[in-house]
């Protein structure tokens, strides 16, 4: 089977987080004239992503860095939450960090965290003291902490995934990568010869280019994450980087910079 595999933050979407028209029009012709599956695969939640998988309508949504799968109608196929025990280990010694700005909880229902900035900067945040456990297990623990190498050793010694975001102090552990994500899908849909055209810009992506059939990293992608030789779209996500490059590849179509949409 053939695959289109996403990631949406300066990749398919625009700068102003919007997908052009001239990019589903696209994706939705190569959708039928080739076959591909469309598989969103990003490290944003269910609420986040929502809006976007409505007006896409891809296949597959990975989210959460590769945690939690849905199929199209929005049935979740497979998650893998850090339990709740763990979990509530996870928040004490956050709390007992000096180093530590703030943290947030993407649960299994609800975004959780005591910090008013960050409640100000995400909507769909909930505030939630942890002055009580948390009665639910963790898609991700984000925390905001200069002192990374802490949170890396308690990472590794809980057998979970760790990533260090490049431009900012904030941290990510969950139980899976966005790559753990594709390996499940391709398991489920019983494919052991997949053709995944697969395109990001950060650090959760590297691995899952860096396995993919046709791996592609956005031109825009921070270059401290580049490796040697590494396929690069030409355009960048404000100007439809994705589907300009699969046209390019597929048909040998080299359009200007015009965005028709």
């Amino acid at each position: 089977m053939k695959y289109i595999i996403m990631d949406l933050d300066d990749t398919l979407l625009t700068s102003d987080k919007r997908i052009t028209e001239y990019s589903k029009k696209k994706l939705k012709y190569l959708k039928e004239q080739y076959g591909f599956i469309i598989v969103l695969n990003t490290a944003r939640s269910y609420l986040s992503t929502l809006p976007y998988i409505k007006e896409l309508k891809p296949d597959y949504s990975i989210l959460n860095g590769g945690v939690l799968i849905l199929d199209s109608k929005l049935n979740i196929i497979y998650k893998n939450p850090i339990d709740r025990l763990l979990t509530n280990e996870i928040i004490a010694i956050i709390r007992d960090s000096k180093e530590v700005m703030g943290f947030s909880i993407e649960g299994e229902n609800d975004l959780y965290t005591p910090d008013l900035a960050y409640l100000e900067k995400n909507k769909l945040a909930k505030y939630f003291s942890f002055q009580e456990p948390l009665m639910e297990g963790a898609y991700k623990i984000l925390i905001n902490s200069t002192e990374k190498e802490t949170f890396r050793k308690i990472a590794r010694e809980n057998s979970l995934e760790f990533e260090s975001y490049l431009s900012s102090s904030w941290m990510r552990m969950s139980k899976g990568t966005k790559n753990d994500g594709n390996r499940w899908l391709f398991s489920y849909l019983k494919d052991d010869n997949p053709m995944d055209y697969t395109f990001g810009d950060d650090t959760g992506d590297i691995g899952m280019i860096n396995e993919a059939y046709h791996g592609v990293f956005l031109i825009n992608s921070n270059p401290n994450i580049l490796p040697k030789g590494a396929r690069t779209t030409k355009y960048d996500n404000n100007n439809d980087g994705v589907v300009r490059y699969l046209l390019e590849k597929l048909e040998g179509i080299n359009e200007d910079n015009t965005i028709t949409n």
